[in-house]
């Protein structure tokens, strides 16, 4: 390609002077190299994301084993509570208590 302004002579697909272009042929090797690299990089983003979807099933059941784990440290610390508050105040401070504790947790009963 030939600029209309300047008239230097360069490579359309590369934007390369065309004087030092190392063509030969009708296809340019610098944007063929691009291309194969994109290439490259395109399947081995197809294979992370595979690995990914492959792994998963694990990573969704640790995820859900921790859920139960603060749920059940939850449901602990909420019955700690009461009792401490029932055998300090008695029977007319549980309600603030519960009412405290769902402040704490944020009366979460199912994740």
């Amino acid at each position: 390609m030939t600029c209309k302004y300047c008239s230097n002579e360069f490579c359309w697909l590369c934007q390369c002077t065309w004087k030092n272009h190392n063509s030969g042929g009708l296809v340019c090797q610098d944007w063929a190299k691009l291309e194969e690299e994109k290439k490259n990089r395109l399947k081995a983003k197809a294979l992370e994301n595979a690995n990914f979807l492959e792994n998963f099933p694990k990573i969704y059941d640790k995820y859900l084993e921790k859920v139960q784990q603060i749920e059940k440290n939850r449901k602990s610390v909420l019955e700690k509570l009461e009792s401490l508050v029932l055998n300090k105040f008695g029977p007319k401070m549980k309600k603030k208590a519960e009412n405290f504790a769902n402040f704490i947790f944020g009366n979460r009963k199912n994740l």
